[in-house]
């Protein structure tokens, strides 16, 4: 293909890309699935009516939960029936049974991504959108002198197993198979061995360990979590929890474990927080060697959650320069660009000292503003591939 027959075609895929600016791709994020209803009424048309209403209520009550912190949930305005049911773009019914006066069904809710953020933006409510990487779990059992990990009879590994993972911060159990019981023992996980940590997170392609202790006492269980990621140590903020009467030990174990989830996505949405009075813009070079590679990159730029939009400054054989207007500073729009498989980097002295060299007419007024960052394709780097259906 010529350097001409390229460009055009990569103008075309470029105002494509353009159009979709500011409109990221369709995703699971907004989408609440698992929403059971049961609703009587004076017939089967109102009962149908009202556990629509109130599926949508529902839904938009966990999609709360998913996007904004504990701590600002009191900000978060409260919506009448037709005001919720203006944020929803898709919903689905299963399992439906009508009689003369009921209604029961289980709701998949969809809502429309741009109305959310511009209601939350509006009435100034924080909230993130960046979903972590995998985290995965060791969870320690501890009753009397036992200390278990891997064992079948933990019933805080399978508590976690069974744990669900609505927010943002995706969990991961491995399986206690041989290769596991010899990569890390329940005493090197309690004692935080940095070394068996991180052979363990490198087994399963993640940087990112949570080791969850629970030690039974009677009635109550003692938590204690550790967050072990690129080499810092965080301790989680949770609360021992108490079996309820007529409660068993795996619903109590249930319960603990999305203490300690809830505790560790607020972690992660009060950093990761879309602050839309931070906004800035900045040049950056995009290396591609192909339409396949302009295409995946249009698409990580328009699945970021910081990026307000972007708009291509030139091309070439092998990339361009675009211009990202985005939430917040570089730190995070790096942070959530790395969710995307791209990277974001500053370009060296030398490599701007090269471009600068003797530009003269039109090539000076091109140049007049130059690129100061690079984004990059992570190639081969794997992206968490779970979802939020699993609700």
């Amino acid at each position: 293909m010529s350097f001409r027959s390229l460009t055009v075609a990569l103008s075309a895929v470029l105002v494509m890309g353009i159009a979709l600016a500011g409109q990221p791709k369709a995703n699971d994020l907004y989408r609440i699935s698992g929403i059971d209803v049961d609703v009587e009424a004076s017939n089967a048309v109102e009962a149908r009516e009202a556990a629509i209403a109130l599926g949508e209520s529902r839904a938009l009550s966990r999609l709360w939960d998913r996007l904004v912190p504990s701590s600002a949930r009191n900000q978060v305005p409260s919506l009448g029936a037709s005001e919720v049911s203006s944020l929803v773009e898709d919903l689905r019914v299963s399992d439906e049974k009508t009689t003369s006066n009921s209604y029961i069904a289980s709701l998949t809710v969809s809502f429309r991504p741009q109305a959310v953020r511009q209601l939350l933006r509006e009435k100034q409510v924080p909230f993130a959108e960046q979903r972590s990487e995998a985290i995965i779990v060791l969870p320690v059992f501890e009753r009397g002198q036992d200390v278990t990990l891997w064992r079948d009879d933990n019933p805080w590994l399978q508590a976690w197993a069974n744990h669900s993972g609505r927010g943002l911060v995706p969990f991961n159990t491995p399986l206690g198979d041989a290769s596991a019981m010899s990569t890390i023992s329940a005493q090197e996980a309690r004692s935080g061995n940095r070394e068996a940590l991180d052979r363990i997170a490198q087994n399963n392609g993640t940087d990112s360990v949570l080791v969850a202790v629970a030690r039974e006492s009677g009635s109550l269980i003692q938590l204690n979590a550790q967050w072990y990621e690129q080499g810092e140590t965080r301790d989680i903020p949770v609360d021992s929890v108490s079996r309820r009467e007529g409660e068993g030990l795996e619903q109590a174990l249930g319960r603990a474990a999305e203490q300690i989830s809830s505790a560790m996505n607020d972690i992660w949405k009060e950093e990761n927080i879309l602050r839309f009075d931070e906004q800035e813009s900045l040049l950056a070079e995009v290396s591609v060697n192909s339409l396949d590679d302009w295409a995946r990159m249009q698409r990580s730029l328009g699945s970021t959650s910081a990026v307000l939009q972007y708009d291509v400054e030139r091309i070439s054989r092998n990339g361009g320069v675009v211009r990202v207007v985005f939430f917040g500073g570089t730190e995070q729009l790096s942070r959530a660009l790395g969710r995307e498989n791209l990277r974001l980097e500053p370009k060296n002295a030398q490599q701007l000292e090269d471009e600068q060299t003797a530009p003269s007419g039109r090539e000076a007024m091109r140049r007049l503003q130059q690129p100061q960052w690079r984004i990059v394709n992570n190639e081969g780097a794997s992206r968490d591939s779970a979802s939020f259906d699993g609700e």
